[in-house]
């Protein structure tokens, strides 16, 4: 720890989710397919969060600093309701309700996307208007039982 204002964190960070190359990039991102961008990040993030120590240390500990940290967490969210999907049929609607708008690049305005992306996904969770977008997004890596089954 430093003495300054902002925690530092405790945990290396390395980024494997390209700039350019997101939601934004249908063609390349390519969400779905077993060719593409988003297929090849994917690998990288289940790779990441593969053993459940690490998923529980994220959820603990998870910082939103840069767009990095902002495409991670639509990745491991998105990865999550689509396994979500697949497992139970997706009764709660997270796919109908976030997913579908993630892959439509919805979220994606460099100043109001990832806002527009935390409000859709306190709406899906039910939390309060007061708590903040680590809150949220926590909540929803709870709701999809992020650390038992991780992405």
């Amino acid at each position: 720890m430093t003495g300054g204002d902002e925690e530092e964190t405790r945990y290396a960070k390395f980024e494997y989710i390209p700039n350019e190359e997101t939601w934004r990039a249908k063609a390349r991102w390519n969400w779905g397919s077993p060719v593409g961008t988003a297929h090849e990040c994917a690998k990288v993030c289940r790779t990441k969060f593969y053993v459940e120590q690490a998923r529980a240390l994220f959820l603990e500990h998870f910082t939103i600093r840069d767009r990095h940290d902002r495409e991670e967490l639509k990745l491991v969210l998105a990865l999550l309701m689509q396994r979500e999907g697949h497992e139970t049929g997706d009764p709660n609607g997270w796919n109908e309700n976030v997913a579908k708008r993630l892959v439509n690049a919805e979220f994606e305005d460099e100043e109001k996307g990832f806002e527009s992306f935390v409000e859709c996904v306190r709406a899906q969770v039910g939390v309060e208007e007061s708590a903040g977008e680590r809150e949220v997004l926590a909540k929803a890596l709870e709701t999809l039982r992020f650390v038992e089954r991780g992405p």
